[in-house]
């Protein structure tokens, strides 16, 4: 956990979640450094550095993201009960650290989180259905929904991106010079590095983005417009939110490209119609993408799940895992 992605920003999220529901939270990592070691630091969230097994008699929840699964020690419960529930999260249908690469994930999962469905479908090609998936949707913390307000007018745009996407820095001149728009950009190449905040949504009156930040706005009740390396469709609309949602908000469903005037062009040409449909849909977005229904609704249900007893036949496979693992230096 060094940089602010979309993935660290789901550990820091459900373990802020976990913590306010009391339990005692602690990230794993194999690397940590600024600016997400002073993100952890803040909320209070426990860390350490992966170098030994885990013992899952340890937890309660085993939140599995990344190459991590190697690290839990199967072998002391041959025979018994695992004493953890683990869930396992995917954040990407082709990205390969984010895809399956322990064998017996499905066996072992309480419940495997998809960001998407299109990643979803991907999980089920490679390992089959298991029927414990579940698409959350980046769910996003509540207080992103206490950023809605009446907007009547077009005059803040907030721009977030950690890619150069040069037809987004014309865009932004444009809007400047020619709409008299404030243009607030955020990410790792603006200058402007840090996490998106409610207050960020708050302030502004539309967002350009993908992925992640795009469900920010979403619980806001901003206008998203939906733009990134990969391109995309411009304003979420009745025509285009199935889609987008669909494939994450990425950009990739039609991957669109446009000129930085076009965008700038768009931007205010087509304010009013996606914050009338946005406003339209906003009960059903509070419900789709409140991390606290999501998490919630996980917890109750895989806390009546019937426990999953540790087979030996497993072991031979998680140490050959555990062995790739030590081989790239993660342990």
């Amino acid at each position: 956990m060094t940089d602010i992605t979309g993935s660290s920003v789901v550990i820091i999220e459900a373990a802020e979640f976990f913590q306010q529901l009391g339990y005692n939270v602690y990230v794993g990592y194999v690397k940590l450094g600024e600016p997400m070691a002073a993100l952890l630091q803040k909320s209070g969230i426990h860390s350490f550095e992966i170098r030994e097994m885990v013992d899952p008699g340890d937890f309660d929840i085993i939140w599995c993201q990344h190459m991590t699964f190697g690290i839990i020690d199967l072998e002391s419960y041959v025979g018994r009960p695992l004493p953890a529930k683990i869930i396992f999260t995917h954040l990407s249908p082709f990205v390969p650290l984010e895809l399956p690469t322990y064998s017996l994930e499905k066996a072992i999962a309480s419940a495997i989180l998809c960001n998407s469905e299109e990643t979803r479908d991907s999980i089920v090609r490679i390992q089959g259905k298991t029927g414990k998936e579940v698409v959350f949707s980046n769910a996003s913390p509540s207080a992103y929904k206490k950023a809605q307000r009446d907007r009547s007018e077009l005059v803040r745009v907030l721009m977030v991106s950690n890619h150069h996407v040069p037809e987004l820095v014309d865009a932004a001149g444009h809007m400047r010079d020619h709409y008299n728009l404030h243009v607030e950009p955020i990410g790792v190449h603006t200058g402007v590095y840090r996490p998106v905040t409610p207050d960020d949504i708050a302030w502004a009156d539309a967002i350009i983005t993908i992925g992640k930040s795009v469900v920010y706005g979403l619980l806001g009740g901003l206008p998203i417009f939906v733009y990134g390396p990969h391109g995309g469709d411009g304003y979420i609309s009745a025509d285009n939110y199935e889609r987008n949602r669909v494939h994450n908000f990425s950009g990739r469903p039609c991957r669109t490209k446009k000129t930085g005037m076009q965008i700038a062009d768009e931007i205010v040409g087509e304010w009013q119609s996606s914050l009338d449909f946005i406003a339209d849909i906003q009960q059903d977005l509070d419900r789709d993408y409140s991390l606290d229904i999501c998490l919630n609704k996980l917890i109750n249900e895989i806390g009546v799940d019937r426990p999953i007893y540790v087979q030996e036949e497993w072991i031979f496979q998680h140490k050959l895992y555990t062995n790739i693992l030590k081989s790239t230096m993660i342990l």
